[in-house]
């Protein structure tokens, strides 16, 4: 429906008002003659809809039974009258920000150099630099839009600003006010919309219009959430296709920091996808089975220190997140979570995860004995694992194959006829007489690359067919 239509369509009820009669609930209503069609192209228009009948579901995203009056031979549609006073609003607004165009859009990209994707008919805007999502235009990083017609296909996200101190909230965001705090979650947030180009519904992360990629060689995002667990959480015919429903996926396939033993999608915001980005009320929304629980601001005068105490009231907690009446969000963590944030290492293979915590001596140097980097690694390792204890069982692993691997290259000096894998053998070949001593050769694997290491250490047990002694110690 296009804007003139709107202007029409909004004098045509004003014209009939004054002939308003009451439906059976006693409601004023406004009578419009049924076969009043509203034509609207498909291409640009605001609502998809063609019968008049359905328009205050467009308008205002809810489901209601419009009450239809028999009167004179003639069937009639009934319109509650606060839809009338929306429409007026929705041109109003439609004016103020008509920035749907692609030269606006354009614009944008031009002034403030920000790179896009395209997939596609479609164009997707990647991560502004600094924090520009909130100062240039709420929900533009991750924006999604059809790159010929310049339509908004899905609203972006607005990222949340971390703080790590009560000071922080006090000096720069406490003047602007509390709307409600959340609880903040380690997950992957996707997008769900409709999209009314495939006419499907469609989830798409923050960076992809088409979520492909995943974490560690494991599944696609894209798979994880279209995992039967999942999808039977969200019933599409429930959802509003005016809406970008934001859901955050949890999913024992992808750990960032805290592991997922059960997938879950959890609603955690909702806004019209047409400009302006106005917020839904998650509360009245139906079509999932997990929803985030929101704590609104009481009679507490809330301070950057009460805030930060609200976080520590469960050591494990992840943290909250502050949304400001401004539409910027703070994301405060607990220490506990920060200390994992810390220690992490941005590796998905866990055996890597052993060997990248191993200490080095730096490049060029020979400071420190090889002892004292390995009591150091092992208690850069005890720490770790107090956090991340499901990694115990694969580090103990690791310790004892480092082990096994050193043992073996020690009885080849001492005994040459000792048989060991070939590419433990390419190792010792390496050796300069000078290092044919247990020392040296705990020295020489712990200044190996890591990448290097994991191939001697060989944890998956992968067997060589060019390799003679397969059958020999090929396990080692």
């Amino acid at each position: 429906m296009s804007l003139e239509e709107l202007s029409t369509l909004c004098t045509y009820i004003h014209r009939i008002h004054d002939r308003t009669l009451a439906d059976k609930e006693g409601k004023k209503c406004i009578q419009v003659w049924h076969d009043f069609e509203i034509t609207s192209q498909k291409s640009g228009a605001p609502f998809g809809y063609r019968n008049i009948q359905t328009i205050h579901e467009g308008i205002l995203g809810i489901k209601h039974e419009m009450p239809v009056v028999l009167g004179d031979g003639s069937s009639y549609a009934c319109i509650p009258e606060d839809t009338i006073s929306y429409i007026a609003e929705y041109i109003q607004r439609h004016e103020q920000h008509h920035e749907q165009s692609l030269p606006r859009l354009q614009d944008i990209i031009r002034d403030y150099n920000l790179e896009v994707r395209t997939e596609g008919s479609k164009s997707i805007i990647l991560n502004p630099r600094g924090n520009l999502e909130n100062k240039l235009l709420p929900y533009i990083k991750g924006l999604i839009f059809n790159h010929a017609t310049g339509m908004v296909v899905c609203p972006g996200v607005i990222t949340p600003e971390t703080i790590t101190t009560p000071e922080e909230f006090d000096y720069d965001y406490n003047h602007y006010g509390i709307e409600f705090i959340e609880p903040a979650y380690d997950g992957v947030l996707f997008r769900v919309y409709y999209d009314r180009d495939l006419e499907t519904w469609t989830a798409s992360t923050n960076g992809q219009i088409k979520p492909k990629n995943g974490w560690g060689g494991g599944p696609s995002f894209d798979e994880m959430f279209n995992d039967p667990v999942i999808q039977s959480s969200i019933d599409y015919c429930l959802l509003n296709k005016a809406h970008c429903y934001y859901v955050v996926m949890e999913h024992p396939a992808h750990i960032n920091i805290i592991p997922h033993f059960k997938a879950r999608a959890i609603l955690v915001d909702a806004v019209t996808i047409r400009r302006p980005f106005e917020r839904v009320n998650i509360d009245s929304v139906e079509g999932f089975t997990h929803s985030i629980c929101r704590q609104y601001p009481t009679s507490i005068d809330y301070t950057g220190q009460t805030l930060f105490d609200l976080v520590e009231q469960h050591k494990k907690n992840i943290g909250i997140i502050v949304h400001l009446k401004n539409d910027q969000r703070i994301r405060i963590e607990s220490k506990h979570f920060r200390r994992m944030s810390s220690l992490r290492i941005n590796i998905a293979d866990v055996y890597k995860q052993w060997i990248h915590k191993l200490r080095r001596p730096a490049p060029g140097t020979m400071a420190g004995t090889v002892l004292d980097m390995l009591n150091q690694s092992e208690q850069d390792i005890i720490e770790y694992l107090k956090y991340f204890t499901w990694h115990t069982e694969k580090f103990n692993y690791m310790r004892q194959r480092f082990l096994e691997i050193y043992t073996a290259l020690c009885q080849k000096i001492a005994d040459k006829k000792t048989i060991i894998p070939k590419r433990l053998m390419k190792f010792y070949r390496e050796l300069t007489p000078e290092q044919h001593t247990p020392e040296m050769i705990l020295r020489k694997l712990i200044d190996a690359e890591e990448k290097h290491l994991f191939y001697l250490m060989n944890p998956y047990n992968s067997i060589l067919k060019s390799d003679p002694q397969v059958n020999s110690r090929e396990k080692i």
